[in-house]
């Protein structure tokens, strides 16, 4: 009986040591800084955001010095969200412009803009999204004859 009780204690024991631990491991993290590791990889992933913001508000500005008449002058690359360049990001407007419907709706998709049915629509708000400024109605229907590409 005596070893019965001192084998319980143990166990109770045990039991309570492991329960503070537990809380102790769950609740430490609320005093404890951000290890100095983490802390880096979290400035890192910052710091690509910020590059990517940098070189997509350059682009977007070099996009909206695209002269319209020219369809070949090369178009200023935007990261998508990711950080990374769509597969569907076009060359130059040409390109841009002989885009069928699927791929316009593609392009729109990877940057995270409303997808229309319209490839016209598809290509105004793509537009306007890497900083292309130039009354896009307008000149869209000067580049377009019965919504075919003016190529």
């Amino acid at each position: 009986m005596l070893l019965h009780r001192v084998h319980i204690k143990e166990q109770m024991r045990d039991e309570i040591a492991k329960q503070v631990k537990e809380q102790v491991d769950s609740q430490i993290v609320e005093y404890i800084p951000v290890p100095l590791r983490q802390q880096a990889a979290e400035g890192k992933k910052q710091l690509e955001k910020v590059r990517a913001s940098l070189h997509n508000s350059e682009s977007r500005i070099s996009n909206s010095n695209v002269d319209i008449l020219n369809l070949d002058e090369a178009l200023a690359t935007v990261l998508t969200s990711e950080g990374t360049r769509s597969d569907y990001f076009p060359a130059d407007l040409r390109s841009l412009l002989s885009y069928d419907n699927d791929a316009t709706k593609k392009l729109v998709k990877d940057y995270g803009l409303v997808e229309a049915e319209e490839s016209e629509m598809n290509i105004k708000r793509f537009l306007m999204h890497i900083g292309e400024q130039w009354a896009v109605g307008e000149c869209f229907s000067r580049l377009t004859y019965k919504g075919k590409p003016k190529v």
